[in-house]
């Protein structure tokens, strides 16, 4: 299990229970671990904090995590955001990640190491 210090990550999920789990064990591995129940929230809290990360759950009551993701990329391209779904049913979503994640800026060694794990 590796370990971390201080670092923030946003969790997006409107299940509250998949929120607390993941904080939860965010937490036990030394993140701070921040969360938003939809769109709305989610964007605020990360314009707000920035955190470091952001697990993004897919499917929001008021929108698509795709819509998030558009957003944080718009505005910070070097961004970790890490797509959660619950959905199998996900037809055309991943190219859609594909082509919002596409930028030339794109930090290709934070990516990596996030693909570690």
């Amino acid at each position: 299990m590796f370990k971390n210090t201080g670092e923030q990550i946003l969790v997006v999920d409107d299940d509250q229970a998949i929120r607390w789990t993941l904080r939860e064990a965010l937490q036990s591995w030394g993140f701070a671990a921040i969360e938003a129940g939809s769109v709305a929230e989610g964007l605020k809290q990360y314009k707000t904090d920035v955190p470091d990360a952001v697990l993004l759950d897919i499917d929001l009551p008021d929108g698509s995590g795709l819509d998030v993701l558009r957003e944080i990329k718009r505005e910070h391209a070097e961004a970790i955001v890490i797509m959660i779904t619950g959905n199998v049913q996900i037809d055309n979503t991943w190219d859609q990640v594909r082509q919002i994640l596409s930028r030339p800026q794109r930090n290709f060694a934070k990516t990596d190491c996030i693909q570690k794990y």
